[in-house]
């Protein structure tokens, strides 16, 4: 980046530069971008409301968390698989997360989601939880 040492010509270097292609076209797209509903309205409300749900899905998940270390009970199973056809190895999270799925809708949408559409797993595997303490 080069600076500007002419300042005796300054009024006419602000001049070129105002009228100039490149300044033109950036005032034009900053104008473009402050107008409301320059964001697709119908993308911002699919961003919020995906928003929302992870919010909603964390606090869950923390309260679980914050209610099996006040009890003092440990999370893990023998299989920490929420796919898992016995419910009584999964372990204490996870049938917890189970149970509250069948009354919060939010959870209840999560746990039906198919597997491969969820991209962030929860697993408290023996070897995270060695990383944790």
């Amino acid at each position: 980046m080069e600076g500007y040492d002419d300042w005796k010509h300054i009024v006419d270097a602000i001049e070129r530069h105002e009228t100039s292609k490149i300044h033109l076209d950036s005032c034009l797209t900053y104008q473009q971008w402050r107008l409301p509903g320059a964001l697709d309205e119908e993308q911002e409300s699919v961003i919020k409301k995906e928003k929302s749900f992870w919010r909603q899905v964390l606090s869950s998940l923390l309260d679980v968390t914050l209610t099996l270390s006040t009890c003092n009970l440990g999370f893990r199973g023998h299989r920490e698989k929420a796919d898992s056809n016995d419910l009584s190895s999964l372990g204490n999270f996870l049938s917890i997360v189970e149970l509250l799925g069948k009354y919060d809708p939010i959870l209840q949408e999560l746990l039906s989601k198919p597997k491969g559409q969820i991209k962030y797993h929860f697993t408290l595997s023996y070897s995270i939880q060695l990383k944790i303490f």
